[in-house]
This record gives structure tokens, C-alpha cells and sequence, in this order.
């Protein structure tokens, strides 16, 4: 998530390969994080260029394209649970150009130990998602999307271990993309009736699912370089729970489920971890 955008323009995809893959791990129960992860290896041994060419980075880009994409059609959180689960395994695979012995890298990151293009691919979709619609009213289709993918990107995030004694959040931990969420939910007075209840919508999901990380953001406070944000202080969780109040009974019944959901969510993490000036072992279990 650290990763800056990229400077060049991705080609069209061509990644069925990795959306079948992806798409049967989801679905398939019967099929492992380990079985995806071994297809995968064995995909990816064919692809020659990839492996002999280290500025080749159409294959890191073309797989979590393809992830972020199963990952939006995707809403039950076991199968979603499932997609985290490759990446984090993923991130534990070396591999090594055939031809020198040595680690292939691409844009300065090992390949798979610092997922090459992750932050970057996941953070453009994240931030491109529906924000700017021109439409008075979401599709109901697009909504979803976008909040399967926040539910995504938030439980991955809870479920990354991350060293606080390094300042810099890691590709895995998203939680500094909430605040676009936030500010459009709770600080911006013109924002448009149905795009202030898609962001309090996206606000609570990550608090539903990465509350736990986002308390231990607040007591660590990381930073995202390629990010302007600075309001994951231990003074922001009081503040993100006040504002989550204020928008009980301001949109529908289910969106004031998801706040009442949300705000459980901030009492759970604090129960587990502590207030946000209580400093203990931030490490998920």
C-alpha cells in the first residue's frame, strides 16, 4: 500500500488464468489457499519472460488485478476470507530467475516476499471504485462492488501481523484508504445525499472488519507515504466514534444497522486492545 502509482500505463489485461484460479478458490470449498497457491507457482514457472526479466511487471500487475476483481464479486466473508488467505501466503514464496540464481525482483520488490504492485493495483481501485459517479443515485450493483471490495481490503488488513517498530504500514495493512471513506462521510457538507451514504457505508465496513487493526493504527500511528494522511493519531478514535454516532437514523435501516454494527466493532477492539493511549501487543491474533 506504501507503493507510489505507477508511472506507466498498464496494458489490457489478459489474466483469465488467475480470475479462474481466484474465482474457484472463492467457490470451490473443496479447493485450498495451499492448492491455489501451488497452481499458481506452477502458472507462473511457464512464464519465462517473467522469471528472466526483472522490469517485466505485467505479471504481478495482471494477477491482483484479476484478485481485485473476484474479490468485488464476492461477498461472503469465509470465501473472501479464503482470497486473504492467498495473499498471505503468497508473500512467503521466493522466487528465482533460472538463469542467474538470483531473486527476481520488479519495481525494487521481491517477488512474492513484498507483492510487487499489490498496493499500487489494490489502491487504484480503492480509489477509483465509485467515487465521482455522476449519477444521483448508485447502482445497486456498483455499490456492492465496491463495498465487497472494502470488506476485502479491510479484513486483510486486520489479518496482516505488522512490526509497529517499522514506521512505514505495510503493502497488506489498507486501513489509511478509510479516511477517503471518512472525510467523505463526516467533512464534507456538499457532498450529495447518496454519495455521503455510500461513504458512511464504506466508513463502517472498515471499521466492521479492520477495527481492531485501525485501534492499532491509532496507538501506533504508521504512516502511508504515497497517502495524505495523517488522522490515524490516538485522538482520532474518540473522534471517528463520535461522528459514526451521528449518522444513526440519518439513512436507511440497513445503513443504521452498519453503524450500529461499527460502532460494536470499536467497543470489541478496545476490549481486546485496549484505549487508544493503552499500547500493548498490536500484533493480530
Amino acid at each position: 500500500m506504501s507503493d507510489p502509482v505507477p508511472s506507466v500505463a498498464m496494458p489490457e489485461a489478459d489474466d483469465a488464468f488467475q480470475r479462474g484460479l481466484f474465482t474457484r478458490l472463492a467457490n470451490d470449498p473443496e479447493f485450498s489457499v495451499a492448492d491455489a497457491v501451488a497452481s499458481f507457482v506452477k502458472f507462473e514457472a511457464e512464464e519465462t519472460n517473467f522469471l528472466t526479466h526483472s522490469q517485466n511487471h505485467i505479471l504481478p500487475w495482471k494477477t491482483f488485478y484479476a484478485l481485485a476483481q473476484v474479490a468485488k464479486e464476492t461477498s461472503a466473508s469465509d470465501k473472501l476470507d479464503k482470497l486473504v488467505g492467498f495473499v498471505m501466503e503468497l508473500e512467503t514464496i521466493e522466487v528465482l530467475n533460472p538463469e542467474t540464481g538470483k531473486l527476481v525482483m520488479h519495481e525494487n520488490g521481491r517477488v512474492w516476499n513484498d507483492l510487487p504492485y499489490f498496493g499500487w493495483t489494490f489502491g487504484d481501485e480503492l480509489n477509483t471504485g465509485i467515487r465521482g459517479f455522476d449519477e444521483k443515485v448508485v447502482p445497486p450493483e456498483t455499490l456492492k462492488r465496491m463495498e465487497n471490495l472494502v470488506i476485502y481490503t479491510a479484513r486483510l488488513s486486520n489479518a496482516t501481523d505488522v512490526p509497529y517498530s517499522h514506521p512505514t504500514a505495510p503493502n497488506t495493512d489498507f486501513t489509511g484508504w478509510s479516511m477517503h471513506d471518512f472525510r467523505n462521510a463526516f467533512n464534507e457538507p456538499e457532498q450529495r445525499f447518496e454519495e455521503k451514504k455510500m461513504a458512511t457505508r464504506c466508513w463502517c465496513l472498515w471499521l466492521i472488519h479492520a477495527g481492531e487493526r485501525m485501534l492499532t493504527n491509532c496507538q501506533h500511528a504508521p504512516c502511508w507515504p504515497s497517502l495524505s494522511v495523517d488522522e490515524i493519531t490516538q485522538e482520532a478514535w474518540e473522534i471517528w466514534r463520535s461522528k459514526t454516532k451521528t449518522a444513526r437514523d440519518v439513512f436507511d435501516e440497513d445503513t443504521t444497522r452498519l453503524v450500529d454494527e461499527a460502532l460494536r466493532s470499536m467497543r470489541a477492539a478496545e476490549d481486546k486492545h485496549g484505549g487508544p493511549y493503552s499500547i500493548k501487543d498490536a500484533k493480530s491474533s
